[in-house]
């Protein structure tokens, strides 16, 4: 008997541990990093809704933000509402609970054709995907699409395999998340799903299924969510509707425009989107075994190949865009963990595969925990801060602070894991066994990323340190006003922030105002032209290589 057999794993117990692994990936040091890339444009509409109460038109550093649908501002702003709290933990756990969003639907929904074994490990392989893992660690639209493509795809499967199902409840709840994912990302979702939906459809020869009212009314609250949204932002724009639209069609245009197109960069994106979905793109070269798919039932190997097919289709058709980025593929990390969790579930035993693994995951193991005790002595015994010293980096004591109790968390899940590996050595057998194992290791290398790495990552911040330096020549009674400026950093800054860009714009009363060194001279023009105020400089921050001034705009 394998050791996952032992563990006789209920529904209750799967989504428990199912939930204790998410918490652990997660959550420890999840609001420590400074914002990072496109998170800057995801949070700063959402700070603008809270200001402003207005929820429809998406507004980013003072200009209007159209480029994508604001699914992902609502729920960041909403989070804001509901915490009460302004801050990187806030804003990124929207993004953590869209991951455990999908893995609850799949451990307890029920379904004919994928047993709790299967579910159970396919929630693990997600969430030690490299793309969940990194997206579901920031507020980026990803990390929300996967989660969506992944609900609508399990529950679209779940009832289409019931014996007796419902068309009403598989094509309106599935049009009701699609609506969502367009809310989020524009139809891209669509690609994704209906490409499985065909395969599956004509691999059981029930196409007939796509041609029901069921279909047509699902099609149609999947465009009821979406404009509702639309019609209220159209309203809005009355005078500039076409500009919306236009915004949209370029958006999409960007990735076929020769003039716009990298080829450089086009084979490393590719490379990285497949890289997304490791460690279990190891297992694709299995799916083309016949001892390998020798355990499945014949609706189980209908669905897997019909899957497999989907997964390649949309790959390659996401990744022919020659302005691709590794992040359009991330979408299929769901998918690639259905099939892997299918594959693996119903495999018998191959002796000569466990034991190659055997000898990689169990020394992997000790390396590992070997790596989590150096750097805990490391960190604990003060070797890092001497080393940190003499690069002149200020090595205080908030490395240990903050990562205190994560770091337990990692020194009991990594004892735990290695108490196994020790206890069970010899009975370590079966695919599901080992790949039990990986994930345990996987979720120990993130551990250790998201309780040591992070914290020495966060002390070599570029955006807080120039915002707490203007934070500190302002007092906190006289409003702040932008001008001309479109920085990360500005999330920093103390609320509340006016966008300006001209003289018009510039309040009667006192105010401070901020401007790039580069544009001062534009900047104190506009305030000579308002002919109330004179600019007193106040002071002035740097970030990456640019100077910005801070002046004091008082009455003349």
């Amino acid at each position: 008997m394998t050791v996952f057999d032992q563990l006789k794993i209920t529904r209750g117990k799967a989504y428990l541990f199912v939930v204790v692994v998410w918490a652990l990936i997660f959550l420890p040091n999840l609001g420590r990093l400074e914002v990072q890339s496109n998170e800057p444009k995801r949070i700063m509409p959402a700070v603008h809704m809270i200001e402003s109460g207005d929820y429809a038109s998406p507004v980013l550093y003072g200009r209007s933000y159209r480029k994508k649908p604001p699914l992902i501002n609502w729920m960041i702003a909403g989070m804001f509402k509901l915490t009460g709290k302004i801050n990187e933990f806030t804003a990124r756990i929207p993004s953590a609970l869209m991951v455990l969003a999908f893995v609850t639907v799949l451990v307890l929904m029920n379904s004919t054709w994928l047993p709790l074994k299967g579910r159970f490990l396919t929630a693990l392989f997600y969430m030690t995907t490299y793309a969940a893992t990194e997206s579901g660690r920031l507020i980026e639209i990803e990390a929300t699409l996967m989660s969506l493509t992944g609900i609508v795809t399990i529950w679209w499967l779940n009832v289409f395999y019931e014996e007796n199902y419902s068309k009403w409840k598989l094509w309106l709840v599935s049009g009701l998340v699609l609506g969502l994912g367009m809310l989020l990302k524009g139809p891209i979702i669509l690609l994704f799903f209906y490409v499985m939906v065909l395969c599956v459809a004509f691999c059981d020869k029930r196409q007939r299924e796509l041609l029901s009212w069921a279909h047509l009314a699902g099609l149609l609250v999947m465009v009821a969510v979406f404009m509702g949204w639309a019609w209220v932002l159209f309203e809005q724009t009355a005078g500039s509707s076409s500009k919306v639209t236009g915004t949209w069609t370029n958006e999409m245009m960007q990735q076929i425009t020769p003039s716009k197109i990298k080829f450089g960069n086009w084979g490393k994106q590719i490379g990285m989107a497949i890289g997304g979905f490791m460690p279990w793109l190891l297992l694709a070269p299995f799916c083309f075994m016949k001892s390998w798919l020798s355990g499945f039932d014949d609706r189980q190997r209908r669905l897997f190949k019909s899957g497999l097919l989907a997964f390649i289709i949309c790959l390659i058709l996401v990744n022919l865009m020659p302005g691709t980025r590794a992040r359009y593929s991330a979408p299929l990390c769901p998918l690639v963990s259905i099939l892997a969790g299918l594959l693996v579930c119903v495999q018998a035993q191959h002796v000569k595969f466990e034991v190659w693994i055997r000898r990689i995951l169990i020394p992997a193991s000790y390396v590992i925990c070997g790596a989590m005790v150096i750097a805990v002595v490391a960190i604990y015994g003060r070797f890092f801060e001497d080393i940190l010293e003499r690069l002149d980096v200020d090595a205080s004591s908030e490395l240990i602070v903050s990562g205190r109790l994560p770091l337990l968390l990692l020194i009991m899940f990594t004892a735990a894991t290695l108490s196994c590996v020790i206890k069970y050595r010899k009975q370590i057998s079966g695919v599901c066994d080992l790949s039990l194992l990986l994930s345990a290791l996987a979720v120990c290398v993130i551990l250790i990323y998201s309780v040591i790495a992070v914290p020495i990552i966060g002390m070599f911040d570029i955006k807080r340190p120039p915002a707490e330096t203007i934070n500190s020549l302002i007092d906190t009674q006289t409003p702040l006003y932008v001008y001309h400026g479109d920085w990360p950093y500005f999330f920093y800054l103390r609320r509340p922030v006016v966008y300006v860009e001209n003289d018009t714009q510039l309040p009667d009363n006192d105010c401070y105002m901020l401007v790039n060194k580069s544009k001062a001279k534009d900047a104190l023009s506009d305030v000579a032209k308002k002919g109330l105020k004179k600019a007193e400089f106040v002071g002035q921050t740097t970030y990456k290589r640019r100077v910005f001034n801070v002046y004091q705009l008082k009455k003349s």
